[in-house]
């Protein structure tokens, strides 16, 4: 009995509990993790990992990142599957807050609720509705943004050299992907889902793909010696362009509230800080 009541418990346990750290405290984001299985289960119908009856092994294949996925034939919402999704994300902190996803839900609900025959009154021309953003691409670049941020997590983590810059392209990928669920959730559809917007998350995607690309050489000796940022100046310089690039993307997007809140939380000194440290400790380093 202890046995079935203990895999029952470990289908929803965050890796954070899991890996069972010394001084580990229970927290909000566990709660959060197993509301993200819960929401999988649910969609899918099935017992989260139901072929597998070993606390071993489904502890494991947590630990190792594994999640299960959506069945291609799924119909909920893509809103509802990119939220679960983060709920079970392996960073507690990447996790989003309960009154972002109760709110995320209550807007599929209404969109699952809502009568296909129902008229519309918000009258477009066809050149308007043409030029008008679908809801599907801009929950598209999210999730792109968001597996982004999973790359450029994971490269961190394992960086062997100048971690400190790559920490702080972490946590602006970050900082952006929280800020745009935000606006997602408590901007209305006209100052969501507008071209100038569309354009801008377009744009933002090109600059995090090359953030991840940047970070993936400067991060490790191999890649150093192959590329072209053997040399402090040359790093230094692609950072400048990288956060240029970064922050026009950001002041083009239609919100105050967005970019009142970008700027609220990068702080251009610590990261010269960040990348002045990084530098001083490659000048010391015989490339």
């Amino acid at each position: 009995m202890n046995q079935i009541q203990n895999i029952g418990q470990i289908r929803y346990s965050a890796p954070e509990i899991l890996k069972r750290t010394p001084g580990f405290k229970y927290n909000n984001k566990c709660e959060v993790y197993s509301f993200g299985i819960l929401l999988w289960e649910i969609s899918e119908e099935k017992t989260p990992y139901e072929n597998l009856d070993d606390l071993l092994e489904i502890t494991n294949l947590v630990l190792n990142k594994y999640r299960e996925p959506f069945s291609e034939n799924n119909q909920m919402p893509d809103e509802f599957k990119n939220l679960a999704l983060d709920a079970v994300n392996h960073v507690p902190e990447f996790r989003p807050k309960f009154t972002t996803m109760l709110e995320i839900l209550s807007n599929c609900l209404e969109s699952i609720e809502r009568s296909p025959h129902t008229p519309s009154f918000n009258y477009m021309t066809h050149d308007e509705s043409a030029k008008k953003p679908k809801k599907h691409e801009m929950i598209d670049l999210i999730t792109k943004i968001r597996d982004l941020l999973d790359k450029v997590d994971k490269i961190t983590q394992a960086a062997e050299h100048n971690k400190r810059i790559c920490k702080v392209f972490k946590y602006r990928v970050y900082v952006v992907y929280l800020a745009i669920l935000d606006l997602k959730v408590h901007g209305d559809d006209k100052e969501y889902f507008n071209e100038n917007n569309h354009q801008c998350l377009q744009n933002l995607v090109a600059v995090i793909t090359k953030i991840e690309e940047f970070v993936a050489d400067i991060s490790q000796m191999t890649t150093l010696l192959k590329s072209n940022y053997n040399q402090p100046k040359n790093i230094e310089k692609i950072f400048k362009e990288l956060c240029k690039g970064f922050d026009n993307c950001i002041i083009g997007v239609n919100s105050s509230e967005f970019n009142t809140t970008i700027k609220n939380k990068i702080h251009p000194e610590e990261e010269a800080e960040a990348l002045k440290a990084d530098q001083d400790e490659l000048n010391n380093v015989s490339l």
